[in-house]
């Protein structure tokens, strides 16, 4: 969790939307059906006994089970904070690696909501970038849901940061 000033409090805590994590997981789920598959089907034809077919199989689900969880890890690690004086994001990139950005409220000059395709269209699923006069000028948040919202809660606090 992030260090909050004193008279700081956080706003809106969001991960990434659901849909994320199911689009990265199908082609494991794929990839696990398929020794069971293969082996209902073409179980007459294998010269192999059994005992062998179930460590091989059992070993297969192992190492995608540990693919899940990397996955898993980095879906729910990866999170963005909105306080009233400043916005968190935190990118997990494997086990050991994380990095934390972190924008003032008051160098933001544009906010702007990206969604992209049928599918993040429906789901209401896109990207928000925050223009900086900082050296890297964009702040990229990518596959949050309700991005409409966000974005105008990060506008909101906005302005009443600079009323203050």
């Amino acid at each position: 969790m992030i260090k909050l000033e004193e008279d700081e409090k956080i706003i809106l805590e969001e991960r990434k939307h659901w849909f994320i994590l199911l689009a990265e997981t199908f082609f494991l789920v794929l990839l696990a059906i398929l020794p069971f598959a293969l082996f209902v089907f073409h179980w007459s034809k294998v010269p192999i006994n059994l005992s062998l077919i179930l460590i091989l199989i059992s070993i297969w689900l192992l190492f995608l089970w540990i693919a899940f969880f990397v996955i898993w890890t980095d879906y729910y690690l990866d999170v963005f904070i909105l306080t009233n004086k400043r916005i968190v994001k935190t990118e997990q990139n494997g086990f050991f690696n994380r990095e934390a950005s972190t924008l003032s409220l008051d160098k933001i000059q544009d906010v702007t909501m990206d969604v992209r395709g049928i599918i993040m269209t429906f789901l209401n699923i896109g990207n928000i970038s925050i223009q900086t006069a900082s050296e890297s000028p964009e702040f990229i948040i990518k596959g949050l849901g309700n991005p409409e919202k966000i974005k105008e809660m990060i506008m909101n606090e906005y302005g009443k940061y600079k009323k203050t």
